[in-house]
């Protein structure tokens, strides 16, 4: 199935929320070069490429909305910032927005798309994980649900992680999700992999996907989704 058309948070907040619900939080959280670290470039100069191209200061973008009058926590993740990696900060906003989620009793809804890992921070980026794991494992010990949506594409170990952590995983059709694409694998294993690999069809086909819903029908299934939470 060919990979759905990507658009972006905004377009997002009008599917998603009641109109004119939604609040931006964490907005000011900005990355900063800790290591000094130099590839092509400075990380300096390509944080700020990234904060004037995106128009977003980070890859996270987090807040609060409602959907048919019930109050959400959200995030979205940035493709277009430094293609949708998670830094120190990213983390960071994702463990505030969870936190937020936690102290309102709320669901958490994530809508993730990444194409790499934050390789200019190092063990910073990866420490991420520890720290996201450890406010999602309260959210589901208070019985506060965590619903994933994967969106076009995921291609980061990191991001996939975050995403298999949902109490409830969706994913938009055609949408491409692996840590490794095709050719790559196929390199790995020495042997040609399945047709539809690594679409999410293949994931829901094998159980790692609980639903594919196009985007059209994304508000009135969360919702229904968000009744039976609630009940």
């Amino acid at each position: 199935m060919q990979s759905p058309f990507r658009i972006g948070f905004e377009e997002y907040i009008n599917i998603i929320f009641d109109e004119n619900s939604f609040e931006e939080i964490n907005k000011n959280l900005k990355s900063v070069d800790v290591l000094n670290f130099i590839d092509n470039k400075p990380y300096s100069e390509i944080l700020q490429h990234n904060i004037e191209q995106s128009g977003s200061s980070e890859a996270v973008i987090t807040g609060y909305g409602n959907i048919k009058g019930e109050k959400i926590a959200i995030l979205f993740f940035n493709l277009s910032f430094i293609d949708g990696s998670i830094g120190s900060v990213a983390g960071e906003k994702i463990y505030r927005i969870a936190k937020f989620a936690l102290d309102k009793k709320i669901p958490l809804l994530m809508l993730i798309n990444s194409n790499q890992n934050r390789t200019q921070e190092s063990t910073l980026a990866l420490l991420q994980l520890t720290k996201i794991t450890s406010i999602f494992n309260e959210l589901n010990s208070n019985g506060i649900p965590i619903i994933s949506i994967i969106t076009d594409p995921i291609l980061s170990e990191t991001a996939t992680t975050v995403a298999m952590m949902g109490d409830l995983i969706i994913s938009e059709p055609g949408a491409n999700f692996s840590q490794l694409i095709k050719k790559d694998l196929e390199g790995k294993l020495k042997k040609k992999v399945l047709k539809n690999y690594p679409k999410s069809e293949f994931y829901f086909e094998n159980g790692f996907i609980d639903l594919i819903i196009d985007r059209k029908n994304l508000r009135e299934n969360l919702i229904k989704l968000i009744d039976w939470f609630n009940n």
